[in-house]
């Protein structure tokens, strides 16, 4: 084979080969990508360097940076907007911040950074309504699976007693404040999925039941509750639940212009 022959069948190789391969976009690493901080006396942020961040459900996992920085992959089923639940390997302390360590992966991975602060077990900050919120949301969810009798009803104790373990507190700490938020929520008398949570909390299951059931038929009703917890997830930065909380809004009234103009800028934040 002369030499020409020789180099033109190469070149016609290496065109081949680049145009079979796959573009670095296909292949590049889904990563949720962050920083850990502990909170300081004085609410500050303090860099929480040599931690293990891990995601529950796939075990994938990495140690912060100096700088505090982490890289987590994200399988590739996991699609965007589904929740992930972090965890962190620090003693005596836990997840304060995105709540519960639930982040909801976003569209855009690349320019998205995930801020988890630590803060100490038995700390005030702990206790918030959207932490009580999500507590019996899944107490309610996970121990209605178990109940195989249809008088039988759900036990929410071991799921409160693990919640108090977990966050540094004693039993009766955890029920004494949320008594006062299910007390809260009782005289608002203003949002029936709250009231529903709260109903489950005092163990009735037919009220909580019935709240429930009245959200599903009466959708006006239940797109100014949503609304109004979109309001307070808004308040409160967590972007993923207040787009969820809007989204279900639009559903009702697909052309509510502050809806809309939430959800854009929820995006230019995320």
């Amino acid at each position: 084979m002369s030499e020409k022959i020789r180099f033109s069948v190469v070149c016609v190789c290496l065109i081949l080969s680049f145009a079979v391969m796959p573009s670095g976009a296909a292949y590049a690493k889904r990563e949720l990508r962050g920083k850990i901080y502990m909170v300081g006396e004085k609410d500050e942020d303090i860099p929480s360097k040599n931690t293990t961040i891990r995601i529950e459900e796939s075990d994938d996992s990495d140690v912060s940076t100096d700088t505090a920085a982490f890289r987590l992959f994200i399988k590739d089923h996991y699609k965007t907007d589904e929740t992930v639940t972090l965890k962190v390997e620090k003693p005596g302390y836990q997840i304060w911040q995105p709540v519960a360590g639930k982040v909801r992966i976003p569209a855009n991975l690349e320019n998205y950074h995930e801020k988890v602060r630590l803060d100490k077990l038995g700390s005030h900050r702990f206790m918030t309504n959207q932490a009580f919120a999500m507590l019996i949301e899944n107490a309610a969810r996970e121990s209605t699976k178990t109940v195989s009798k249809s008088d039988e009803k759900p036990d929410l104790s071991r799921y409160l007693k693990e919640w108090a373990v977990k966050y540094g507190f004693g039993i009766d700490d955890v029920k004494t404040e949320m008594d006062k938020w299910a007390a809260d929520i009782e005289k608002r008398q203003d949002n029936l999925y709250e009231l529903g949570l709260a109903a489950f909390y005092r163990k009735n299951f037919k009220e909580a039941d019935e709240k429930f059931i009245d959200m599903a038929n009466l959708p006006v009703d239940w797109a100014q509750t949503q609304y109004n917890l979109a309001d307070t997830y808004f308040a409160m930065e967590d972007w993923a639940k207040a787009a969820e909380c809007y989204k279900n809004v639009l559903k009702v009234y697909p052309n509510y212009k502050k809806a809309i103009e939430r959800l854009k800028l929820i995006r230019e934040k995320r």
